[in-house]
């Protein structure tokens, strides 16, 4: 078992049952396995009986590592390669040689595939400079000095002769090297040219004897000669320099470079290089090198392909680290360099399961190998198996099949108190838990399944259970003797203080068993007959308390509280104790207080009340009744509240008799108003002032100002009318001059009652249509509205319409992308008079808003409403109004109550006036612009079927704001005829605007 090419895993820590592995070792090959196993005796024995040692054969080395040098043989390959430990030799060929002078030398075949030795450095022989004779020609000259093996060179004829230039070539004959023609006997031949008799050559002269003497006087060429002629090329050469003058020379490939066609001829004229040759300079391809390729089982290289004097590198190959190393393709196809050293790579450590073993297969390198088989404990069903250690630096194989050995159940402790079936089938390195029997307490221990087939463990320790006193809290028993009974013991149970057994029962045992279910160990019986006695002591009493403490017994509980209508605290929770008592004392009950009302019409005789107490209702002062109610202190009807309760008794409001809203040019509806109504008092017709509340107090006295009213005057103008043949007079009233007394441009509108505010404002927006048609824009505008004011949203209501072009020729009006917003708003009778939310506030806020400042309330109002992407800016805002009523319109003007039909005619007036001082362009605007503002066409405002009302300041100068204002009631004759108004001042033309009093709002635009 310890023959050559053998290994094995048999180390000298090997115990009695334990094998080991003999197979191949490496670089040889071979299936066989035989196991060996520690006997008895403490020598290995095979396992198989009489089983024989593995058959192994040595490998051959990689044919990588065969030398491939030029002019080198060897025997390397020679009976299918050279066999690892066998060794092969290595020689020169003709024309090469050693440089140490050896004649072989010898290489070793290792284990790893690699062929370990030095080969001397070799050096190529030179071939003899050739001559006339050796050319085997007169008249010939030649490149071919010093020459080595398989070098090529030419020879050509001299000046004065002709013939073709011949390739020769330094070449191999038995065991030296000579020049000699690449074809066999295709020496080259030269003749003289016709002018030279052939009976003057005697003999062969030397080239430069035929020359004439004057031409040895002039200029031989050099390597100045040659560059000038540009053969200073790279994979040329040429024997041109120190030619003497009228000498020829040739230009030729040099060695390692293919010629193609015949090399060109150069003669030398003083000092010139020139050539009559056609192409002037060969035509050269390099050869590939096919010798000294770099190789090895550690090398890869990029070197295949490579030409003379190309470079190409070596480098490791995978699995292999060191420096890449460069090589040259030398002239005789040979390759040059030195192979890199390469150090093989090192795996990381083989990581199997535990139930393998390994040869081993630490500090593997690349190329090496190892063996993986079952470990103790486990049987291979096959073999083991090897692992290579590969070239990216881990194992690579197929790991053995193992099986795990079951151990013997009898090498578990066996003990009564102890349960092992946890272990029962378990196999090598299983682990199971040995715990205490059913009944028992100890701390359970881990036993192992050790490779031997045994178990090991240590023997955990077990003491009997105690059972927990687990017996029900059953009423009136007493189970303080099972406090400790151990597993299979028993106790008694009897019945505790407040209790007896009843009539014909006896105590019960409880026993300690082992309960599957819970895994652990309780007591189990029955309960015993105890009966609970009843409570004698200390019970609840007194009308206040209400109590089920009635028949209570021992451990029952009762609740004790006060009745209904009565206060003392919380209910009291008691209970009937051990000694016949009840426990705790009862809540003290007093009667509780009752929530005294406030009747609008009526009074009460009572200030305050408790529970059952009773008092009567009269009226108020200011109202009368012929009876009185009575009223209790009782709970409200589905509640726990206590109210003073009872009917209201009839009470009419007396009628209001003093100070009554008389004179001053008024009138009012103030007759009948009895105590807590209001009236109203205002101006009577042809007087002007804001209407006032009068309200009736408890004393039958009205409480109020009456308005200042001031007269209106009227202004009449006439006009005379004189015939030739007769005089006659007319008049006829055209203009009509209201005087109105001054009033403000803002009248905050009158608390107590419900105020109306109307106004409006237009917007563009990026898409109107779906802005108007979202079901969800409208509630976003009114909140925004809301939100800017500081009201309700309720109070709100808009409505929204697109406003398209209507004719393009008018650009000033809205385009198409616009939308309309009307808005109300309905502050309640019960707003604040005054302050945030109040009409007045409102109002304020809204003629005075900006446009920047709608716009950004708007858009937050719509962006909480709706999911839509608008965008939208407030372009112009009409002026609010408010109103209340049956009261004055407030468009921060005058207030009027009266429509004029003649408004529409002064609107075409105005047009008309507008235009004289402007341009006449403007009427057509002006009078189609109201018309527009009225609902109507131009037709029917001329056609008189419109109404209108036109302002006007009749002041010299326009007040700021204007403090007079004149209606102007052009009047048509009968005929029809318009009539021409009187003229009016820019003053009075500057304060001109346009009211609507259909929709109580001001027209805005219409201002010069």
């Amino acid at each position: 078992y310890k023959a050559p090419g053998l290994r094995n895993t048999c180390a000298n820590t090997l115990e009695y049952r334990q094998e080991c592995l003999v197979s191949c070792a490496r670089g040889f090959s071979g299936q066989d396995q035989t196991k060996l196993g520690c006997s008895g005796t403490g020598d290995y024995q095979p396992v198989t009986s009489a089983a024989a040692a593995p058959v192994c054969a040595a490998l051959p080395c990689s044919p990588l590592e065969y030398p491939t040098g030029i002019g080198l043989s060897h025997t390397c390959a020679d009976s299918g390669g050279v066999k690892m430990g066998s060794t092969c030799n290595v020689s020169v060929d003709p024309g090469f040689e050693f440089q140490d002078g050896s004649e072989v030398a010898t290489l070793t075949c290792q284990a790893n595939g690699e062929l370990t030795g030095t080969l001397p450095p070799k050096q190529v022989s030179f071939c003899p400079n050739a001559t006339n004779d050796t050319l085997n020609s007169i008249g010939a000259d030649s490149s071919c000095q010093l020459k080595q093996t398989n070098s090529f060179c030419w020879a050509y004829c001299q000046t004065g002769f002709k013939g073709d230039a011949i390739k020769y070539g330094c070449q191999v004959q038995g065991k030296t090297v000579s020049i000699q023609p690449t074809t066999p006997g295709g020496y080259v031949a030269c003749a003289p040219n016709a002018t030279r008799r052939l009976n003057e050559v005697t003999s062969f002269p030397k080239p430069e004897d035929i020359l004439e003497e004057g031409r040895r006087l002039a200029a031989s060429c050099d390597t100045t000669s040659a560059s000038n002629a540009g053969l200073n090329i790279q994979g040329l050469t040429h024997n041109c320099d120190g030619k003497a003058d009228g000498s020829n020379c040739v230009v030729q490939c040099a060695d390692g470079y293919n010629i193609t066609g015949s090399p060109p001829i150069y003669l030398c004229t003083n000092g010139a290089l020139s050539t009559s040759s056609s192409p002037t300079l060969p035509t050269c391809k390099a050869n590939p090198c096919l010798y000294g390729m770099p190789s090895g089982l550690k090398i890869t290289t990029d070197c295949p392909g490579t030409t003379t004097d190309s470079l190409c590198n070596a480098s490791c190959a995978t699995g292999y680290n060191g420096t890449a190393s460069s090589y040259r393709c030398g002239p005789i196809g040979e390759f040059s360099g030195t192979l890199p050293t390469c150090q093989p790579v090192k795996c990381s450590p083989l990581s199997l399961g535990q139930e393998f073993t390994t040869s081993p297969c630490d500090g593997k390198v690349t190329g090496e190998s190892c063996l993986v088989d079952c470990a103790e404990g486990w049987t291979n069903s096959g073999k083991a198996q090897s692992f290579s250690c590969v070239a990216n630096g881990s194992f690579t194989g197929t790991s053995p099949t193992c099986v795990a050995r079951q151990c013997s159940p009898g090498s578990t402790p066996q003990d009564t108190n102890l349960n092992t079936t946890a272990c029962t089938g378990l196999t090598t390195l299983q682990t199971c838990s040995v715990t205490c029997a059913n009944g028992y307490n100890g701390t359970a221990t881990n036993y192992t399944c050790a490779t031997t087939g045994h178990f090991t463990g240590s023997r955990p320790s077990c003491a009997p259970l105690t059972c927990s006193n687990n017996v029900p809290a059953f009423p009136g028993v007493d189970s303080s003797s099972c406090a400790s009974v151990t597993f299979s013991s028993s106790c008694t149970l009897s019945c505790t203080t407040g209790y007896t057994l009843a009539s014909g029962a006896s105590p019960v045992q409880w026993t300690c068993n082992y309960d599957a279910a819970t895994s652990s160990v309780k007591l189990a019986g029955s309960a015993p007959k105890c009966e609970a006695k009843p409570c004698t002591a200390n019970l609840p009493s007194g009308d206040a308390l209400q109590h089920n403490c009635t028949g209570i017994k021992t451990d029952q509980s009762c609740t004790v509280e006060c009745k209904a209508g009565y206060t003392g605290g919380n209910a009291s929770i008691r209970t009937c104790l051990k000694d016949g008592s009840l426990s705790g004392s009862s809540p003290t009950c007093s009667k509780r207080s009752c929530a005294v009302p406030n009747p609008p019409q009526a009074l009460l005789s009572c200030q305050s009340a408790k529970f059952g107490d009773t008092c009567k209702a009269y009226c108020r002062p200011g109202y009368k009744t012929s009876t009185t109610t009575n009223w209790a202190c009782s709970f409200l009807s589905n509640s726990p509240g206590l109210q003073l309760l009872g009917p209201n008794p009839t009470c009419d409001p007396n009628p209001c008799k003093y100070n009554l809203p008389v004179g001053g040019n008024t009138e009012n509806n103030c007759a009948n108003t009895g105590t807590g109504q209001t009236c109203v008092v205002k101006c009577a017709k042809g007087y002007y002032d804001a209407s006032v509340n009068y309200a009736c107090l408890a004393t039958a006295t009205f409480n109020g100002s009456l308005p200042t009213c001031v007269k209106i005057t009227t202004t009449a103008t006439t006009t005379s009318t004189t015939s030739a043949t007769s005089s006659t007079r007319s008049t006829h009233t055209t203009t009509t001059v209201l005087t109105v007394p001054p009033v403000p441009m803002t009248q905050a509108p009158t608390a107590g009652i419900v105020t109306t505010i109307k106004g409006g404002f237009t917007m563009q927006v990026n898409d109107a249509a779906a802005f108007v048609n979202d079901p969800n824009v409208k509630a976003g505008v009114e909140k925004g509205i809301a939100d800017l004011v500081g009201v309700t949203a309720s109070w709100v209501k808009a409505t929204l319409k697109v406003v398209r072009r209507l004719q393009p020729q008018i650009p000033r009006l809205l385009a198409g992308g616009s939308v309309d917003v009307s808005y109300t708003i309905t502050v309640p009778a019960d707003a604040k008079a005054a302050g945030a939310g109040s009409a007045s506030d409102v109002l304020n806020i809204l003629k005075n808003v900006k446009a920047a400042a709608l716009t950004t309330a708007v858009s937050n109002g719509v962006q909480q409403t709706s999911s839509g992407n608008f965008v939208l800016e407030v372009q112009s805002i009409r002026n609010p109004e408010s109103s209340t009523p049956g009261g004055l319109v407030n468009r921060g003007g005058i207030d009027t109550e009266e429509e004029d039909d003649g408004a529409k005619i002064a609107g075409i007036v105005v047009g008309v006036l507008l235009g004289t001082f402007c341009c006449c362009s403007m009427l057509g605007v002006g009078v189609w612009y109201y018309a527009r503002q009225r609902g109507m066409t131009v037709r029917q405002l001329l056609s008189g079927s419109g109404e209108g009302q036109v302002e006007r300041a009749v002041s010299p100068v326009v007040p700021q704001p204007p403090q007079q204002w004149a209606h102007v009631r052009p009047a048509l004759p009968p005929g029809g005829q318009q009539q021409e108004l009187p003229p009016v001042s820019n003053s009075e033309l500057q304060a001109v605007r346009f009211l609507d009093h259909d929709e109580n709002m001001a027209v805005p635009g219409m201002v010069t």
